[in-house]
């Protein structure tokens, strides 16, 4: 199944909330994550690592958190997600690096259709800015603050 990791999924959370709120505005990961139900242990750490990637950064002291710093409109989704995750691949031959290791590929029938079809699907991430999947996502959603789920993770 072609799919986002939890990881990219609770980072895109994170990003959407802190752009929906503005740029001076701080959020803390106890807010994300009771905010949206999800493990709070997972978004201090994705938050720590869009900091150390000046995605975001930190503010010190009792109001402290984290605020977005960099511009959205020119950050392709398939920059974000290689941040969060590496190198993306629709099949473990697509992809670049170490990682696109294959047993059979000398064999393989289906090698070239594969590659054709990540390029169109790395096109498309690549197309997409951060901004602009934001902004088609609609107003942000009203809802209540959730409490996350013990040991949720």
């Amino acid at each position: 199944m072609l799919k986002f990791s939890k990881k990219t999924d609770y980072a895109l959370i994170a990003m959407r909330h802190m752009h929906g709120l503005g740029g001076e505005h701080v959020s803390s990961a106890r807010e994300i994550a009771d905010r949206y139900g999800i493990s709070y242990e997972l978004v201090s750490k994705i938050l720590q690592t869009l900091k150390r990637k000046s995605v975001i950064d930190s503010v010190q002291g009792a109001a402290g958190g984290y605020r977005l710093s960099r511009n959205l409109s020119g950050f392709s989704l398939l920059e974000f997600i290689e941040m969060i995750e590496g190198p993306l691949g629709v099949a473990d031959c697509t992809r670049v690096g170490e990682s696109a290791q294959c047993v059979i590929s000398p064999e393989c029938n289906v090698l070239l259709p594969m590659r054709e079809l990540n390029r169109k699907v790395l096109s498309v991430l690549r197309e997409t800015t951060l901004e602009s999947l934001f902004k088609d996502a609609g107003p942000m959603p009203v809802m209540p603050v959730r409490q996350a789920v013990a040991g949720a993770v």
